[in-house]
């Protein structure tokens, strides 16, 4: 996955590589993320990993996401990587909400306006805890992980296996 200038947005451990992989039909400047055949998981688990590759984003990149309003001003070039890695996780989550809300009981919002407020609460985390007073780091920044899945899961039908 490359963004910016060429170079690695992040790298993931091993174990969870697979989580960071391209989307078809992503507009973003770099490769597609998420391609659903590409990983084993489904539904929930799916949106698990795609939320869990955000937040690795989120944790490696913590002092821009506070500050993401005056930095993306300062430099175009940031600007447009930042927009093209936010187009190309919402289209991937947006994907998958598609296919894991069709058959559900309750009508689902739009898959899209779904996966942007996921990317809202998401991203918008690390700020809620700098004015909470708290420490950012790894079991801080993944509370938010069952918040964000809280939001999808009345929508998602479970694959059967």
């Amino acid at each position: 996955m490359r963004y910016l200038a060429g170079q690695p947005l992040l790298s993931l451990p091993q174990s969870r590589r697979h989580s960071v992989v391209p989307v078809r039909g992503g507009r973003g400047t770099g490769p597609d993320l998420f391609p659903p055949s590409a990983l084993p998981e489904r539904g929930l688990a799916l949106i698990r990993c795609q939320i869990e590759a955000v937040l690795a984003i989120l944790l490696e990149y913590r002092f821009f996401f506070p500050d993401q309003t005056a930095i993306l001003r300062r430099d175009e070039r940031v600007m447009t990587a930042f927009r093209g890695l936010q187009t190309d996780v919402i289209a991937a989550i947006s994907i998958e909400l598609a296919a894991a809300t069709a058959h559900s009981s309750v009508p689902p919002p739009e898959p899209q306006a779904l996966a942007r407020s996921l990317w809202l609460v998401v991203t918008g985390w690390v700020t809620f805890l700098l004015a909470q007073g708290r420490q950012i780091d790894r079991d801080s920044v993944h509370e938010v992980l069952e918040i964000a899945l809280a939001l999808v899961r009345p929508f998602i039908i479970e694959p059967r296996r």
